[in-house]
């Protein structure tokens, strides 16, 4: 994969926290940097995407009947169901970084 130089300005405590971890995991500043722009991305893209389709359904009509709605919330208001959701999410951030 063909790379490119750019540079960014980070404040002395996040650049000496990078040191650190770069310390501890035996990598390097650019490595653990790339790894943190390549995740933030694919979650901003993710959500992006979320965001869009949305609105693409509202604009067209497609919504979902309160009732269907408030069983949904409530589905989530038990640990497991955001402990399961929580996992879901983060799978599909990890596979959608890869694509």
């Amino acid at each position: 994969m063909a790379s490119s130089t750019t540079s960014i300005r980070l404040p002395q405590e996040v650049l000496q926290a990078l040191d650190a971890l770069a310390d501890v995991t035996a990598r390097n500043r650019n490595y653990l940097i790339v790894e943190a722009v390549k995740e933030f991305v694919a979650r901003e893209t993710w959500h992006v995407r979320r965001i869009q389709e949305g609105l693409r359904q509202a604009e067209a009509g497609e919504f979902v009947a309160d009732e269907e709605m408030e069983t949904f919330w409530a589905s989530w208001t038990t640990p497991e169901a955001l402990q399961e959701a929580r996992a879901a999410a983060r799978a599909g951030l990890s596979a959608e970084a890869t694509t």
